[in-house]
């Protein structure tokens, strides 16, 4: 669920309710970029950070990012995203 999205940086929030560590979000950018961007993201408060956060499946279209970590069910966990050129 990204809150704040553009194409170059946003804010995504992710309600936790997967079994088990692995893709758990994805971002569709609004127009394709000649080639895949890289993508850095940071969590957005102490309770994101355990997390571990990384991007996955990153393409010209969107972009995928995963946990280390379980996420707690019904769980709110914000993530700052920006896509390089």
């Amino acid at each position: 669920n990204a809150t704040q999205h553009l194409d170059a940086n946003g804010n995504v929030v992710v309600v936790g309710n997967t079994p088990s560590p692995g893709d758990d979000a994805t971002v569709t950018f609004k127009k394709p970029y000649a080639v895949a961007p890289r993508i850095i993201l940071t969590p957005n408060d102490s309770k994101s950070a355990p997390l571990l956060v990384y991007p996955d499946n990153e393409s010209t279209t969107a972009f995928s990012f995963s946990f280390v970590n379980l996420p707690a069910s019904a769980t709110s966990y914000t993530f700052n995203y920006l896509v390089v050129q």
